[in-house]
């Protein structure tokens, strides 16, 4: 009498565990934001409305002013003794653009007003500025834009030089590095590669007793220099090690199963296998570990001679891919009779 084994076949749509993918959003205009390092940042002040809306780092210190707390007043205050001619109030002029020059021979020597609407740039000239070019109201509105969307990106970000230096960062990168090296960390860098299967992740520490964050990051060279884009990847980090620990559970619950099992995800790949199949079909451990596809697995079957011969070889690929789809839209039987005198039961559903 014929001995009647059963494998199953499971294909499961969704996968053991749905993953997350997150894209990184590559900035389309990656020029440098801030000045380059041997040309002086410019003293550059943005009023809307009477109202100081921004400044460069070099202008706000300059003259100890706060955007969106100090006025038009305060700065023509601070500088009416050298500048008598400026403006009383910030609404726009005929010509769209004024000069000042001091009255001595301080700095700053020279105050640029520009006009756009209700937008005012106030653009101071000192002795060490000679010879550089005043940005017009275009180009100034591009940097503050850009600087502000540096400042608030939620994920670090920063540039490297052609040697691997640190040559700017934005706020999330310089809070985040304080937060895990300490303020006094010199050149050290943040992310360091740990190697792995997957060398673009990081994982940092900001409290020893806390569990680490993990970050993907993508890196792209523009002109000389390497622009890193960092994302917090906690909770796809999660979800890996939650289905890592969902098929631990499946393989333990069918380990003393004897009937073969085989569970394919969305992509065909094998993701789960027990010890009854590798008995039953006779194909080596290690092949079924490396996940093979659902193709790659019917073409051993046939291999090692655990599935009928086909009786035209031409058309039974196309066999395989019709039991695989049967199993995919619905629920696949067949009885096997082999050449060796055994018999399975083959058996194909689809799981959600």
């Amino acid at each position: 009498m014929l001995a009647l084994s059963d494998l199953l076949v499971v294909v499961s749509a969704a996968g053991v565990t749905a993953l997350l993918a997150l894209r990184l959003l590559r900035v389309a205009d990656a020029r440098p934001v801030m000045p380059l390092p041997d040309t002086p940042e410019p003293m550059v002040l943005l009023f809307d409305d009477g109202i100081l809306h921004h400044g460069t780092t070099r202008a706000l210190n300059g003259l100890a002013l706060l955007p969106g707390v100090h006025v038009w007043d305060d700065v023509r205050l601070s500088l009416l003794r050298r500048f008598p001619d400026f403006p009383d109030h910030p609404e726009p002029r005929p010509e769209g653009r004024i000069s000042l020059f001091a009255t001595d021979g301080a700095s700053p020597r020279q105050v640029v007003i520009h006009w756009r609407r209700h937008l005012c740039w106030v653009t101071l000239i000192s002795d060490d500025d000679a010879g550089t070019t005043i940005p017009d109201p275009d180009t100034i509105a591009e940097l503050t834009a850009l600087r502000r969307t540096s400042d608030t990106t939620p994920g670090p970000v920063w540039h490297e030089d052609a040697e691997g230096k640190l040559c700017w960062q934005n706020e999330a990168y310089a809070t985040l590095r304080e937060m895990v090296l300490g303020k006094n960390a010199g050149d050290a860098p943040l992310f360091v590669a740990a190697g792995g299967p997957r060398p673009n992740r990081y994982s940092l520490r900001t409290d020893a007793a806390a569990k680490p964050d993990w970050y993907d990051v993508t890196k792209v060279s523009v002109e000389g220099l390497t622009i890193h884009h960092a994302t917090c990847v906690n909770a796809v980090v999660q979800a890996e090690e939650a289905q890592r620990n969902f098929v631990q559970t499946l393989a333990k619950t069918f380990a003393h199963l004897n009937i073969g099992l085989a569970i394919f995800d969305r992509n065909q790949q094998l993701v789960l296998f027990n010890p009854a199949l590798v008995d039953l079909t006779g194909l080596p451990v290690q092949f079924l570990s490396v996940r093979p596809t659902m193709q790659s697995f019917f073409d051993q079957l046939r291999e090692k001679r655990r599935m009928p011969e086909p009786k035209n070889y031409l058309t039974w690929r196309q066999e395989i891919a019709d039991v695989i789809a049967a199993a995919t839209d619905g629920q696949y039987h067949e009885t096997w009779s082999l050449e060796a005198g055994q018999t399975y039961s083959v058996t194909g559903r689809r799981r959600s």
